[in-house]
């Protein structure tokens, strides 16, 4: 997501969201003493492990330990593709697959072909594995520019799994960049009540105050309480120093923006902001 800040003079404070692009799911460490059992009974071709078990404990290890597409490969052998009726039963499976191969386009295709992707994705479980379907779809869309699309996924994702806070990062970002700022600034919030530490809802959730409602007060709270969780968050210290241009203090916005040179002398952001001032 790309925004800027309200101008003030001739700065122009540009907003970058904090949120990662690839959000990976989380495993526990029983979960990753599994996954590498399972591979090792995948790899000596165990009659007694069912060949979908295989295909998951390849796209897991590569997921978690080795990024090595030959796990892929070996992955997609135990998924069939060839006919709708195989699609749909190895759905979640071949989302999860196309989406580590980075291939956003054989997802829509998958999409496409089962005709019915969205409504079928319901199932609410401990793994979440509809919900990550979801999202994986509203990832490839949003790639390839289908903002309507990811959206409806993001949301599925979310209806899914309401308290997994990365998926509804992911959607308020896009409600944030399309312009749909209520339901944007409502799912921010609701991530900071349920998340109290989650550092990047309160970077663009004050981003939003300060860019859609002209409320910098509220805007400096969020910011201070970002800082407050994670004192070296670049775009925490950028946005404060946005703020202070914002409030025409000059001195205080080269402070920020000095902290985060200070901390990565490379933020090309920070060293056009200095520059201008």
């Amino acid at each position: 997501m790309s925004c800027h800040m309200p101008k003030n003079g001739t700065i122009d404070i540009p907003h970058v969201t904090t949120t990662d692009h690839w959000i990976r799911k989380p495993v526990t460490k029983e979960k990753t003493a599994q996954i590498r059992e399972f591979v090792k009974l995948a790899c000596i071709n165990n009659l007694e492990v069912d060949d979908r078990s295989k295909g998951i404990a390849y796209l897991s290890y590569y997921e978690k330990f080795v990024s090595n597409k030959v796990f892929l490969d070996s992955a997609k052998n135990y998924f069939d593709d060839n006919s709708r009726s195989a699609i749909i039963e190895n759905f979640n499976e071949l989302i999860r697959w196309a989406f580590l191969k980075e291939d956003y386009a054989r997802i829509e295709s998958y999409v496409s072909q089962h005709s019915n992707a969205l409504d079928s994705l319901k199932r609410q479980s401990f793994s979440n594995d509809d919900a990550w379907t979801a999202y994986r779809i509203g990832q490839a869309f949003l790639i390839s520019g289908d903002k309507s699309n990811a959206e409806r996924y993001f949301s599925k994702a979310v209806e899914l799994a309401p308290f997994y806070p990365d998926f509804r990062m992911k959607l308020a970002d896009l409600q944030f960049e399309s312009g749909d700022n209520a339901k944007a600034e409502s799912n921010y919030s609701f991530i900071i009540s349920e998340n109290p530490k989650y550092v990047s809802a309160y970077v663009n959730y004050g981003f939003l105050s300060l860019s859609v409602n002209k409320d910098d007060k509220k805007a400096e709270k969020y910011y201070d309480e970002a800082i407050k969780l994670d004192p070296d968050n670049e775009q925490a210290l950028l946005n404060k120093a946005g703020l202070m241009i914002y409030r025409k203090d000059v001195v205080k916005a080269k402070n920020y923006i000095e902290k985060v040179l200070k901390i990565n002398p490379t933020n090309e952001q920070a060293k056009r902001l200095l520059k201008l001032l």
